[in-house]
């Protein structure tokens, strides 16, 4: 099977995370005959590097290039029923509108912005910021009454044991336990074994939304509610879906084909063959 493949650059239009930058980032698309992959990563957060994943694709040592190789080796699905799904609003920059679910990433160990939100829950990122006593400190200063408005926090400590943690967490970079959610990135890793799964996009290009959405709609939990799709985040990057927060979303089957139409005309090179 040949694999060909197409780097794109991407201008994020603010910092995506407290350890990323506002330069350009850059990602790949991958084909066969009749398949697509992207690759996006955040080697900020732990990622293989872009130059490292098209290096190590051939050799097939890494569960990201597994991964990608296996969903490349089956025809693309084009045809799918759409179903509605629920997702969170990640915080873009007002703390007026209100939204169900929020997810706020922190950007330091004296962030409390959070706690002017209007929603009825708040996802915290924490990305592994906190030492055991930075933990105490920043848990003691919230209020009572806003902890229950917590659905849980991601990744709170920086080491694995997070048994102090009262609130309920959330394991994405970081392999906590005990964590009552994983947090799953299909372009990075295997539909995990765990009980309560939460679907996130790659804050990438649109190609990733629409394969996370076919696994989404394939092997995810609907009851529960997602972090798939994202504001805006870059320059030029079309948006596939349509819905709101509160009513749910849904894929947008004409915006969708026009995208994966386009896949088409793009310069494609050749990486190797497996």
């Amino acid at each position: 099977m040949d694999i060909f493949y197409h780097k794109f650059t991407l201008t994020p239009c603010q910092s995506l995370n407290r350890l990323s930058a506002t330069s350009p980032r850059e990602g790949v698309f991958l084909r066969t005959q009749n398949s697509f992959w992207e690759y996006f990563p955040h080697p900020e957060l732990g990622d293989l590097s872009l130059k490292d994943f098209l290096a190590e694709f051939v050799r097939q040592e890494k569960i990201s290039t597994q991964k990608a190789l296996l969903t490349l080796s089956k025809p693309l699905i084009k045809n799918i029923t759409p179903r509605v799904f629920q997702n969170h609003h990640l915080w873009q920059g007002s703390v007026e509108t209100y939204y169900p679910v929020i997810k706020y990433k922190l950007k330091n160990a004296n962030d409390r912005l959070f706690l002017e939100f209007k929603c009825e829950q708040i996802r915290l990122d924490a990305n592994g910021l906190f030492t055991s006593q930075g933990w105490k400190d920043f848990d003691s200063s919230l209020p009572q009454e806003f902890k229950k408005k917590i659905d849980y926090i991601e990744d709170p400590l920086s080491g694995e044991d997070w048994r102090e943690v009262e609130m309920r967490c959330a394991k994405d970079f970081i392999a906590g336990s005990p964590a009552t959610f994983t947090i799953y990135k299909p372009y990075r890793e295997f539909y995990p074994a765990s009980p309560r799964v939460i679907f996130s996009g790659n804050m990438g290009h649109a190609l990733s939304q629409y394969l996370s959405y076919l696994e989404l709609m394939e092997l995810g939990q609907l009851s529960l509610v997602h972090g798939l799709i994202n504001p805006p985040l870059y320059e030029n990057v079309p948006y596939l879906f349509k819905g709101d927060y509160e009513r749910g979303f849904i894929l947008d089957i004409d915006k969708s084909s026009v995208f994966l139409q386009s896949l088409d005309e793009l310069v494609w090179k050749k990486l190797c063959t497996i």
